[in-house]
C-alpha cells in the first residue's frame, strides 16, 4: 500500500483496522509492503513550517531504511504480582499514556495475565513503571513475551524486557522495559522468568 506522501490523514484498508495498521507502522508514513519500508515524508501537520524544507530529516534522509526513534512511546504505572516454582505466572493492571506522530496521544487502563517458566520459588507484589516503543496504548493489547527477574526477601526489586505484537507468531510491533518494586518472599528470594502474556 502506498499512501500519497502529501496526504496527512490516516488511510484505511479493507483487510486491516486502523489500530492494527498504526501498530504495524503501515499508516500515514506511506508504507510499501513490497519494500517493507516507509517511503513518505514526515506526516505531522504543517511539517514544512515546523521542520523546514527537508521532510525526511526525521529518518536522516533515508526513509527506506531509517526509523524515527523519538516518534512514539507509551508509559504505564500500576500494580503487579508474580509467583511460582518451576512454572509460574503473573498479572498486572495499570494506566498508560502514549504518543506517536501516527496516532497522536492515547491513554487507557490495561490488564495483563501470563505464565511460563519460573526459576526460583516465591512470589512478589507491588508497583511497576513500564516504558515501550508502542505507537499507541491500543498497540499494547495482544500477546507479549516478558523475560525478567527479581530479588529480595522483604523488599523485592525486579525488571522485565518486553517484546509484543498483536498475534501469536506475528511481527513484534513494540519493545520495552518494566521496573517492578514491591514486597516478596519465599524459600528462594530470587527468581528469573520467561512469560507469555496477554494484555487487554
Amino acid at each position: 500500500m502506498i499512501i500519497n506522501p502529501g496526504y496527512e490523514r490516516p488511510a484505511r484498508t479493507s483487510r486491516m483496522t486502523r489500530d492494527a495498521a498504526v501498530c504495524l507502522g503501515q499508516m500515514t508514513f506511506g508504507y510499501e509492503v513490497a519494500l517493507g519500508a516507509r517511503i513518505s515524508r514526515d506526516p505531522i501537520t504543517n511539517a514544512e513550517m515546523r521542520q523546514g524544507p527537508n521532510l525526511y530529516a526525521y529518518v536522516r534522509n533515508d526513509p527506506t531504511n531509517g526509523t524515527d526513534p523519538l516518534g512514539l512511546f507509551t508509559i504505564g504505572i500500576g500494580i503487579q504480582g508474580s509467583g511460582g516454582a518451576i512454572a509460574g505466572g503473573g498479572g498486572s493492571y495499570g494506566y498508560f499514556v502514549g504518543w506517536s506522530r501516527e496516532a497522536g496521544f492515547s491513554h487507557g487502563s490495561l490488564g495483563t495475565l501470563g505464565g511460563g517458566g519460573y526459576l526460583g520459588a516465591g512470589g512478589s507484589a507491588g508497583g511497576f513503571l513500564q516504558v515501550t516503543s508502542a505507537k499507541s496504548v491500543n498497540c499494547l493489547k495482544g500477546l507479549s513475551n516478558e523475560i525478567g527477574g527479581s530479588a529480595g526477601e522483604v523488599v523485592s526489586i525486579g525488571g522485565e524486557l518486553i517484546n509484543g505484537g498483536n498475534e501469536l507468531g506475528g511481527p513484534v510491533t513494540y519493545s520495552g522495559a518494566q521496573l517492578n518494586v514491591g514486597f516478596g518472599g519465599g524459600p528462594i528470594p530470587a527468581e528469573v522468568h520467561n512469560f507469555i502474556s496477554n494484555t487487554w
